[in-house]
């Protein structure tokens, strides 16, 4: 793991693992690499739930195992709350132990740990501790001058990027996706530390609202154009099942993805510096 890594490309949060692609690794993988997925966010936990007990989980082994077999990067997410702080970590630790390859970890901080400083604090100490070179971003809400009890400092001190839920529910204007991931940038960009910025779209129906193909397709390109490393979306199936157009706009956009080379072990660093250096031999 390195800390310097983000997500890159076009992604989804996958939630109810079991109903996305009726629950098959194989066409979930097929899916994604046929759309040029770059990254996918697996439910590994929802406080001290573990993968196979949070809504519709599973064991996660084969759905990593079909995406790594197609070059796609798997990451773990899940929400805390203050009063499950500790078990939470616990499950973070267990999920990046059992699947060595999960790239990192988004941790979901919404209302349930709001006003809570000192759990945040240790909910970081605890992750720090256990998993020190394990790159993690921060999902919670688009403005945070609007949210002042979130403990932001607490989280973002051991984060290491940001990834708001730019979720732009309510607004009907085509520019609605384009305009408030910007919104959202400028604020995160004046904050202390400036972390790198991901963000994640609205692509889900609340009550009689529902974001159009124009809003994603707008999300996406101006993410492009800001050169960030990727944006995605809250969520697959859901998309899939009652926005059809949304998530083929999603699936046909074009967001082309460079692989992560793995680190060279000794002998290929050895190797590589004798390649490099014709005068020592």
């Amino acid at each position: 793991m390195s800390r310097t890594r983000l997500p890159k490309g076009k992604g989804w949060f996958i939630w109810v693992v079991t109903q996305t692609m009726g629950g098959n690794p194989a066409a979930i993988a097929a899916a994604a690499k046929a759309a040029g997925i770059g990254h996918i966010f697996w439910h590994i936990h929802d406080g001290y739930l573990s993968e196979t007990r949070v809504p519709g989980g599973a064991d996660l082994t084969p759905f990593i195992a079909a995406m790594k077999a197609v070059g796609i990067e798997s990451w773990g997410w899940g929400a805390v709350y203050r009063t499950t702080w500790s078990q939470g970590c616990d499950r973070v630790i267990e999920a990046m132990r059992k699947h060595p390859d999960l790239v990192g970890y988004i941790l979901d901080a919404e209302a349930p740990i709001k006003g809570s400083p000192a759990e945040a604090a240790a909910l970081m100490n605890k992750l720090r501790y256990f998993l020190p070179n394990m790159p993690i971003g921060l999902s919670s809400y688009r403005f945070p001058r609007y949210h002042p009890d979130l403990p932001w400092a607490e989280f973002r001190s051991k984060c290491d990027f940001d990834i708001p839920q730019v979720y732009w529910e309510q607004n009907t204007a085509d520019s609605a996706g384009a305009n408030q991931l910007q919104a959202s940038y400028d604020e995160f960009k004046n904050m202390t530390p400036k972390l790198p910025f991901v963000a994640t779209g609205s692509a889900y129906k609340a009550g009689g609202w529902q974001p159009t193909p124009k809003q994603v397709q707008g999300f996406l390109e101006q993410g492009k154009k800001m050169g960030l490393s990727g944006v995605d979306f809250w969520v697959w199936y859901h998309t899939q099942l009652y926005l059809p157009e949304v998530y083929n706009t999603i699936m046909n956009f074009k967001w082309d993805v460079t692989p992560e080379q793995p680190e060279p072990d000794l002998e290929g660093k050895v190797d590589k510096l004798w390649a490099a250096h014709p005068e020592l031999h």
